[in-house]
């Protein structure tokens, strides 16, 4: 018993469609993460406490391209946002980076999904 199955598609055709998901996807994925950056910093500024506001006013997101992979920075840079966010001996810790980073977890993941789905879609 033979199988024979024609796709009109040739070896350059294949290549050329794996470009485009590459490409297709990176873009996405870049778009993302400039997305959940300024999502993240929303989410943090929503929940750093405040009394003078320059807590509030010092959080800052970038994203970062290291050697293929993608780092998405959300930074307290106010003197004592350590200290809100982990207490010392005479405060109780104020959490508002860690909790901004537990639902950023789902943000992330469907977004990264999309990403894929999209360039697939695109590409194939």
């Amino acid at each position: 018993m033979t199988i024979e199955w024609d796709s009109g598609a040739g070896p350059g055709d294949y290549v050329s469609n794996l470009n485009s998901f590459q490409s297709e996807f990176l873009s996405s994925l870049n778009n993302a993460a400039q997305s959940i950056t300024e999502q993240g910093v929303d989410m943090a500024q929503d929940r750093a406490p405040v009394d003078t506001g320059e807590l509030r006013s010092s959080i800052r997101g970038h994203v970062e391209d290291m050697m293929e992979q993608t780092a998405i920075n959300i930074i307290a840079g106010a003197e004592h946002a350590p200290h809100q966010e982990y207490g010392t001996v005479h405060m109780a810790a104020q959490p508002y980076l860690r909790p901004t980073l537990e639902a950023l977890a789902p943000v992330v993941r469907d977004q990264v999904q999309s990403a894929w789905d999209s360039a697939i879609s695109s590409a194939f």
